[in-house]
């Protein structure tokens, strides 16, 4: 696999907030000429997978799909292709299993996580019937289980909308599903977290409504409302509703599966190409992970979508309840799918992470798409390259490959730009020069190309990140900044025997953690400071003040209404030295990421919600 960068400083700045990356200055049609055949768009995708930068000028390093497939130890990939709201193409590539048949359209994968999409359009064919209320307390439609009140709930009630849109404070962000063969809890044992279930009880522990926080358990208590109000088992209520409506004939939310669905199944491999013992893990947990299914039948969905949002269909959803569902909520997410891209230009997406399976479905509202499931733990680094390639033949908006130009112009000396660079107290990277080739190696990371891109700025041609030096008094070089997917970090330059030190200084920090002394005041102040708009901006680092302009109003808001801080609990050092601190307050619980700059101030920063409650 390619090396990449990893600019931590503003990745970790915004981990609830994180949102679809887009390469908006592409503008290429968005239809497929009418001389492309679907022979020579799946020829594409078979011989000539794009990389995720195309350098103008040269050669465009492609490679092939089953090769691919062999560097990721992938044994099998389904892809369904969507065009003008029609299925343009559909073709399984590799096997099954090892030495076992070939994948074809009609072979099954676990759907995982893309089970939400699909559980949700069926919950909201009975909010449209009448029978839910989006916006109603979710205890006044459970009979046979009740989401226990707290300190949280007692202030403010859980929704069905919230559910969906994953802002219940509702705990389990997924699960880890079953050997094949071992004791399957019932629903309300997995609710309560009862043997043999083998995760916690499921429980409100932030206050609903404040933030986003994906929650596969949200999910679970939506199963119960569901199986409650129908008196039926979700299975079936979802094959009645939208299996069976739109055309999934080959789809069932049956787990494990039978003898007969079993024979037409993908076997699921690890991330090192192992058979998973046992074979597919067993996920009883339906509403969130259990769907098996096609990519046929998952474009099938979308079009089924895409065609309510246009008005074209009503089988299972009107127009204004499809609208509710892809109106965007907290971090660009509707209800139970996420949506993106700018009008006309929307889509909805949707990934899934399953032992030993990895799915994708992104659809274009206007009309096109494409679903991606594989059966092995690399399939989202293939993914990635097939979408690419499909978004760079059918001319998309999004996803496609980056464009560079080299460029020579207003460039000083290459050489100038050799030597040592301090991203951070614990982070280096060195430039130097080979022959004619510059490379570029952040501490721990394997060294990349740069290519000149003119007025002093270099990029990176194996991936999209791009460099702008700057120069002080006798053309000596200050320092640049990265930029990469939208996220930008500043890098000093230093006297190369500086790098040693700070090295081993990361290298004391994992070996021995401990708190920085300065870290808990420091993080301490800066959300007090979000909570009142009061912000120092001269405490913070170019990247961290860039984020916290960005959504000064929204933190504000957010730490307003989480209360004060209870406790600050020190939960170790990450990889790149910062400070990890679990931090309660009254209305939810977060992990922070926290490295003061050594001289009072913030060199980085980064917050998540927890899925329980500490302290």
């Amino acid at each position: 696999m390619h090396p990449v960068f990893r600019p931590h400083r503003r990745r970790n700045s915004l981990n609830c907030f994180a949102q679809a990356l887009l390469f908006p200055w592409l503008t290429c049609s968005f239809a497929v000429s009418a001389q492309e055949t679907v022979a020579a768009q799946v020829s594409h995708v078979q011989n000539a997978l794009v990389p995720a930068v195309i350098v103008d000028g040269r050669p465009t390093q492609t490679s092939t799909l089953a090769n691919r497939m062999r560097e990721l130890l992938v044994p099998g990939v389904s892809i369904a292709v969507i065009r003008n709201g029609k299925l343009d193409w559909a073709r399984g590539f590799g096997v099954t299993r090892t030495g076992g048949s070939a994948v074809i359209p009609a072979t099954l994968f676990e759907a995982c996580s893309i089970s939400k999409p699909v559980s949700a359009m069926a919950m909201l064919t009975l909010v449209q019937r009448g029978r839910l209320d989006l916006d109603a307390d979710v205890n006044a439609y459970l009979i046979s289980w009740k989401l226990p009140s707290n300190e949280f709930t007692s202030k403010t009630k859980v929704t069905l909308r919230e559910l969906l849109n994953h802002t219940a404070g509702v705990s389990i962000s997924g699960f880890p599903g079953y050997v094949s063969g071992s004791p399957l809890p019932t629903l309300t044992q997995m609710l309560d977290g009862e043997q043999p279930a083998n995760t916690p009880p499921i429980r409100v522990d932030m206050m609903p409504g404040i933030g986003f926080r994906y929650s596969g358990g949200g999910f679970l208590v939506a199963q119960q409302m569901a199986e409650d109000v129908t008196r039926r088992p979700f299975a079936q209520f979802v094959r009645d509703t939208v299996l069976r409506p739109t055309g999934m004939t080959s789809s069932a939310y049956e787990q494990p599966l039978s003898r007969a669905r079993a024979s037409r199944s993908a076997l699921a491999y690890d991330v090192d190409g192992a058979e998973i013992a046992g074979g597919a893990q067993i996920y009883p947990e339906l509403a969130p992970a259990g769907l098996w299914t096609t990519a046929t039948d998952l474009a099938r969905w979308a079009i089924e979508l895409q065609q309510a949002l246009s008005g074209r269909s009503d089988r299972v959803l009107s127009q204004v309840m499809a609208k509710e569902m892809v109106s965007p909520g907290l971090q660009s997410w509707g209800l139970g799918i996420s949506v993106g891209g700018a009008p006309p230009h929307r889509y909805f997406t949707h990934s899934g992470v399953g032992s030993g399976f990895r799915t994708f479905l992104l659809a274009y509202e206007e009309g096109d798409g494409i679903v991606v499931l594989a059966n092995g733990g690399n399939g989202e680094f293939l993914r990635s390259a097939i979408v690419r390639t499909v978004a760079h033949d059918y001319g998309w908006p999004d996803f496609q490959p980056a464009v560079r130009h080299i460029s020579h112009n207003h460039m000083h000396d290459p050489s100038s730009i050799e030597g040592s660079y301090q991203l951070n107290r614990y982070t280096t990277m060195t430039i130097v020069r080979d022959g004619s080739t510059l490379y570029a190696q952040r501490s721990g990371q394997q060294r990349v190309e740069i290519l000149p891109e003119g007025r002093d700025k270099y990029f990176c041609p194996v991936v999209d990140v791009e460099f702008a030096f700057q120069f002080g008094e006798g053309d000596k070089v200050k320092g640049f900044t990265s930029l990469q997917n939208g996220q930008s970090e500043y890098a000093m330059a230093i006297d190369g025997s500086r790098v040693n030190a700070i090295n081993e200084s990361l290298a004391r920090r994992r070996k021995d953690p401990a708190a920085d002394p300065e870290s808990e005041p420091i993080l301490r102040r800066y959300v007090e400071q979000l909570r009142s708009s009061s912000i120092n901006y001269g405490e913070l680092s170019v990247p961290v003040a860039q984020m916290t302009r960005q959504h000064e109003p929204e933190f504000s808001e957010l730490f307003y209404r989480l209360g004060d801080i209870r406790t600050v609990t020190f939960a170790g050092v990450t990889p790149e030295g910062e400070d990890l601190f679990d931090v309660r307050f009254d209305n939810g619980s977060m992990r922070w990421r926290m490295l003061p700059d050594g001289n009072g101030g913030i060199d980085a920063v980064g917050f998540t919600f927890l899925m329980k409650a500490v302290g």
